[in-house]
């Protein structure tokens, strides 16, 4: 799906954390979406199920469990390599 690079899926991702958020604080591709505060454990799970949900791919358990993961321009690379090798 080359309509998704990974600089599309970045800006789609700060959306959704963004909106997932209740803090009111700037949310860059560098920005640990955990550590940070923005997301909790639930919130985390809903932006795991709408990544899923939109991008129509599952995720791993070790995929999950990785804090690096947790960095959005890491988790955006991630999914666009999901997507990629689709």
């Amino acid at each position: 799906m080359s309509e998704h690079n990974q600089h599309s899926v970045e800006r789609q991702l700060i959306e959704w954390i963004s909106d997932l958020s209740t803090m009111d604080q700037p949310i860059t591709p560098n920005t640990n979406f955990v550590s940070s505060g923005l997301l909790d454990s639930f919130s985390v799970l809903g932006l795991i199920m709408q990544i899923e949900k939109f991008y129509g791919f599952k995720f791993d358990v070790a995929e999950i469990a990785n804090t690096e993961m947790q960095v959005i321009k890491q988790l955006s690379a991630l999914i666009s390599t999901k997507l990629t090798s689709k």
